[in-house]
C-alpha cells in the first residue's frame, strides 16, 4: 500500500517538474521570439544613469503636476473660448466649460505615460490571466484592451513622462509642412541685412567659435552612445589605435528644459537673433519639455532606439554640417560609401540630413540615430529646436506650461 502511494507521489512530482520545465522553456522561447521580432526589437533604451538629474526632475515635476492640476484648472480663464450655439442675443454665445478646455491634459496627467509593449505578456501572460480570478487580474496587470482604451497611442509611440491623447501623429514630411514657418525662418531669413552668407555658415561659425572661446570646452553634455560591452570594447580599442574617434554625441544647449542659457547665448548671439524670429507661441520657452541645442554626432556613434519624454512637442532639425557620400576611386560611384552616411530612423522612416534643409519629426515615436564607422573624421552638426505640437490649443499650452514649468514649483 505504502509502495503504491509512494509511486503515485513520485509520479505526481515528476509531472509537476515536467510542467515547470515546460513553462520555463516556453518563457525562454517567448523571449527569443521577442528579441528576433522586428516589432518587439523596440526594446527602448532607458537612461542608464540612476543618478540622472534630468530624469529625477521629470519624476518630481510629474508628481507636482498631479497635485496642482485641480487648482490650475479652477483658475483657467475661458472667457476667450466661446462658440455659437444658436438662438438670439445672450443665448447665441456659450462659454466653454473649464473641464472641456482641460479634458485631454487632465487625462494625460492623471494616466501617465503609456506602458511599453511586451510580446511575452501578449502571447503568454495575458491568456494565462483569463483562468485567474478577476480581482487578481485587475490588481496585477492591465489587459491589452484596457491599455488601448486608456491611451490609444500610435504604434511605437511610448513617451516616458507625459502623453496627451488625440494629438496628431504624422510622417516627418507632413510635420515639416505643418511647421513650415519655423523651417522657412531658419532656412531663408537672413540674420544680417546683407545676404552675403548663408545662415548655415553663420550658425556653424558661431558654434565652432564658442567651443574655443578662451581655450575652454563649452559642451553641456558629452556621452558615449554605444550600448553593449562588446561595442564599447571595440570603440576603446579603435580609440587607442587612433584609427577612429570615440563614438560620441555632444550637445551645446541654448535652451535647456525651457530655460535660456545666457552664457551660451552670449557665445552665439546671431543664432539667438535668428531663433527670436520664430513666433514665441511655437517655441517652448518656460516649459521643461523645450530645448534648443547644437547636436554633434561623431563617426562610429549609434544612439540607441528611444522615445522622447512627451508628445506635446515636435522636434526640428536644421542640419549645419553633414558628411557627404564620396566617390569610390575604383568604380567612381557612390554606392560603395553610402553606408557610411549618418541617418535618423523614426518609426519606419529612414531620414538623411541635408545641409541647410530643415525638417521636423515626432520624437515621442521610437527613433534612433547612427553614424556608421568610416575613415572619414567629419562630424554631423545639427541645430535642434523643440516646437509646440500644432494641435494643442492656446489654453492647453498655457496649462501644460504651468504644470511642467522650466523651474521646479514650490509645493
Amino acid at each position: 500500500m505504502f509502495l503504491y502511494l509512494d509511486t503515485i507521489t513520485s509520479s505526481r512530482n515528476e509531472f509537476l517538474c515536467t510542467i515547470l520545465v515546460a513553462i520555463i522553456l516556453a518563457i525562454y522561447f517567448m523571449k527569443s521570439i521577442r528579441i528576433n521580432n522586428d516589432q518587439d526589437s523596440l526594446q527602448l533604451r532607458r537612461c542608464p544613469n540612476p543618478n540622472c538629474i534630468r530624469c529625477q526632475k521629470y519624476e518630481i515635476v510629474q508628481q507636482s503636476a498631479k497635485k496642482r492640476l485641480p487648482h490650475l484648472i479652477r483658475h483657467i480663464d475661458v472667457s476667450e473660448d466661446t462658440y455659437e450655439v444658436g438662438g438670439k442675443g445672450a443665448d447665441k454665445v456659450r462659454r466653454t466649460n473649464k473641464t472641456e478646455v482641460a479634458t485631454r491634459v487632465m487625462k494625460g496627467v492623471q494616466l501617465g505615460p503609456p506602458p511599453l509593449p511586451s510580446s511575452i505578456s501578449k502571447m503568454f501572460y495575458y491568456p494565462l490571466l483569463r483562468f485567474l480570478p478577476t480581482s487578481y487580474t485587475k490588481n496585477r496587470i492591465l489587459s491589452t484592451e484596457e491599455i488601448e482604451k486608456n491611451w490609444s497611442n500610435s504604434s511605437n509611440q511610448y513617451p516616458t513622462v507625459l502623453f496627451i491623447p488625440e494629438l496628431l501623429v504624422a510622417k516627418s514630411s507632413k510635420l515639416t509642412i505643418i511647421h513650415e514657418e519655423a523651417c522657412a525662418i531658419l532656412k531663408t531669413n537672413s540674420i544680417i541685412n546683407r545676404k552675403e552668407r548663408a545662415n548655415v555658415e553663420i550658425l556653424m561659425d558661431e558654434y565652432v567659435d564658442s567651443q574655443f572661446n578662451g581655450g575652454e570646452w563649452h559642451s553641456n553634455d558629452s556621452s558615449p552612445s554605444v550600448s553593449t560591452k562588446e561595442e564599447k570594447l571595440q570603440a576603446n580599442q579603435k580609440g587607442s589605435e587612433g584609427s577612429s574617434a570615440m563614438p560620441q554625441w555632444e550637445v551645446l544647449y541654448l535652451m535647456n528644459q525651457g530655460q535660456w542659457i545666457d552664457s551660451n547665448i552670449k557665445r552665439c548671439p546671431q543664432t539667438y537673433q535668428l531663433l527670436q524670429k520664430i513666433p514665441s507661441h511655437d517655441l517652448m520657452a518656460g516649459c521643461m519639455f523645450g530645448n534648443i541645442f547644437f547636436s554633434v554626432l561623431y563617426p562610429g556613434t549609434k544612439i540607441d532606439i528611444h522615445c522622447g519624454p512627451t508628445n506635446v512637442r515636435h522636434r526640428l532639425h536644421f542640419p549645419l554640417v553633414v558628411p557627404q557620400k564620396k566617390e569610390s576611386k575604383r568604380t567612381k560611384n557612390q554606392t560603395d560609401c553610402s553606408k557610411s552616411i549618418p541617418f535618423l530612423k523614426v518609426d519606419d522612416e529612414t531620414l538623411h540630413w541635408v545641409e541647410g534643409e530643415p525638417f521636423v519629426f515626432d520624437d515621442s515615436l521610437a527613433h534612433s540615430a547612427e553614424y556608421p564607422d568610416s575613415d572619414d573624421q567629419s562630424v554631423r552638426v545639427v541645430l535642434v529646436v523643440d516646437l509646440w505640437h500644432k494641435d494643442l490649443t492656446k489654453k492647453e499650452g498655457e496649462l501644460l506650461q504651468n504644470l511642467y514649468p522650466s523651474t521646479l514649483p514650490i509645493s
